[in-house]
């Protein structure tokens, strides 16, 4: 829509000659639509915020009215399993109320060096104070290295000291491009402590960044094209939009991603490599431009 809105409104000015009067005023085009491009970086870096801190938000409050409209729950708001920063410690928990901070059968358990369970938290349900996670009506129990129960005790209210926050469990009921920027990065940095595979999470992080910097990339290519012709303009920008919109599909989604998915190169790569292969285009596009 961008693309399109451009070249129609420098098109116009084409057409009507008015151009001409600017150039024998002494402005250059590349002044005289420069504007236009810094409108574009500011819209971009206002983007990254509106998605990460609006539509996402906006979305899951979508899904959250319908399931209850539906009565149901999406099963990956469920059966939340991840391992903790701390050494050996593991969390489990039956559901996740982000809006409450509040786990729903919450289970911490530890593990040895064979594998076995030495320490178990089960309770009711928990929830993130300012002096930790406070779990309610529970019990913990103590094993020895032989698996041998050593230790039961119950309890009504217990505040345990781990690093895990409820961030942590609010990214794994999303993907990486359904998550703030904030909890996106606390994720990866997660899977980065914990030795697990993250290119794909990686990548979809960087593109948080890259993707609305395409605007730049089209707000210039859209300047560098809006001279090519008198006539048709209409038919022109509207075609030139679709196959510069199919283009940065097909080289991002379906080259780009795939080799970054698959580590064939790097996910700052993966999520950046389409911005800096379009960008000499639609400058050299601007240099060219008739004037």
């Amino acid at each position: 829509v961008i693309m399109f809105g451009i070249i129609m409104a420098i098109s116009n000015f084409y057409q009507s000659n008015e151009l001409i009067a600017i150039f024998t005023s002494g402005i250059s085009y590349a002044r005289f639509t420069m504007p236009i491009i810094v409108f574009s970086v500011f819209l971009s870096i206002m983007m990254i915020f509106i998605d990460s801190f609006g539509v996402i938000y906006a979305m899951r409050y979508r899904d959250q009215e319908m399931q209850k409209i539906n009565s149901k729950k999406d099963e990956d708001y469920s059966n939340i399993t991840l391992r903790s920063e701390k050494e050996g410690y593991f969390w489990h928990a039956a559901d996740f109320d982000a809006g409450k901070n509040k786990l729903e059968k919450p289970i911490i358990f530890k593990i040895n060096e064979d594998y076995l369970i030495t320490e178990r938290v089960d309770a009711n349900y928990a929830i993130y104070t300012k002096t930790g996670w406070l779990f309610y009506s529970g019990t913990e129990r103590f094993w020895d290295d032989n698996g041998t129960l050593i230790k039961e005790n119950n309890f009504e209210r217990k505040t345990l000291l781990l690093p895990e926050k409820p961030s942590i469990f609010k990214s794994s009921e999303y993907e990486i491009e359904n998550m703030n920027i904030l909890e996106a990065y606390e994720r990866i940095k997660l899977l980065e402590r914990i030795n697990v595979e993250h290119r794909k999470e990686s990548t979809d992080f960087h593109k948080k960044f890259s993707f609305p910097c395409i605007l730049i990339i089209f707000s210039i290519f859209s300047v560098g094209v809006a001279t090519l012709s008198k006539v048709y303009i209409l038919i022109v920008g509207l075609a030139l939009s679709i196959v510069q919109a199919i283009e940065y599909y097909i080289a991002q989604f379906l080259l780009l991603d795939n080799l970054a998915y698959t580590g064939i190169i790097s996910p700052v790569a993966g999520a950046w490599a389409t911005f800096f292969l379009f960008l000499p285009v639609a400058i050299t596009l601007v240099i060219r431009s008739k004037t």
